[in-house]
């Protein structure tokens, strides 16, 4: 996946002091839609996801930095060919985001991650297959956006150690 910035400075635009990009698209050369996108910075540790929407289409959302981190270590025995006991020790990483305070259909959006049958964490250009779990919605009776909050784990468990 691209990263904009970086597109843009690759094709001589000067990106230093953009603060917004807006999208027109058009059929048979009618306008049919224009969508502007403000540039926010995220600090250093945001975390790209992308998933599949209700509709077929795929969704990405940046997030801040995770809220929480937390290692689960799972210890299995074995009984080798000749008797002998080997243990595989698996750990797996959950994390914990939230999409900070934002609007509703924003957040309706960012909701449908829970039951998308395939999520991926981008660490750099690389997509990592994640299972979203513990997604939970905050709604407000305020002027104030809401907030989603969700745990995610590699669907891959790194194996530690083999003994």
């Amino acid at each position: 996946m691209g990263d904009l910035k970086q597109r843009l400075e690759e094709a001589g635009v000067e990106t230093a002091s953009m603060s917004a990009v807006t999208v027109t698209a058009h059929v048979a050369g009618n306008e049919v839609a224009r969508i502007r996108y403000r540039i926010v910075e995220r600090p250093a540790g945001s975390v790209r996801f992308c998933w599949f929407n209700t509709v077929g289409g795929c969704d990405c959302h940046t997030f801040a930095p995770s809220t929480g981190e937390r290692i689960a270590v799972s210890k299995e025995t074995y009984v080798g060919k000749e008797g002998n006991d080997a243990m595989v020790t698996g750990c797996t990483r959950r994390q914990t985001f939230s999409s900070g305070y934002l609007p509703a259909g924003w957040l309706e959006g960012i909701a449908e991650m829970a039951a998308a049958p395939l999520v991926w964490r981008f660490d750099g250009e690389t997509a990592v297959p994640v299972v979203v779990d513990g997604m939970t919605m905050e709604w407000r009776q305020t002027e104030n956006p809401d907030a989603v909050t969700f745990t995610v784990q590699d669907k891959a468990v790194r194996v530690c150690q083999c003994f």
